[in-house]
């Protein structure tokens, strides 16, 4: 639903909070729709097979410091 509000808005990517399975889906959905996704990541924290799904829809990722309330 937030993929398609963010068409609807004009948006040309999405931004995401996530540890892994979340990101996944909305690189895929981002990618479906013509957008850019960005995901925010504890930097240091997550494996790099939770993000390769999301990678590989060609999201970007961001690595912040700190732990997931601190990518919030």
């Amino acid at each position: 639903v937030a993929v398609a509000r963010a068409v609807e808005a004009g948006s040309d990517a999405i931004l995401c909070a996530s540890t892994g399975n979340t990101s996944a889906s909305a690189a895929a959905y981002a990618a479906r729709c013509g957008l850019r996704a960005i995901i925010l990541i504890p930097g240091g924290r997550i494996a790099a097979g939770k993000l390769s799904q999301a990678i590989a829809f060609g999201a970007h990722i961001v690595e912040v410091e700190g732990n997931f309330d601190h990518a919030l």
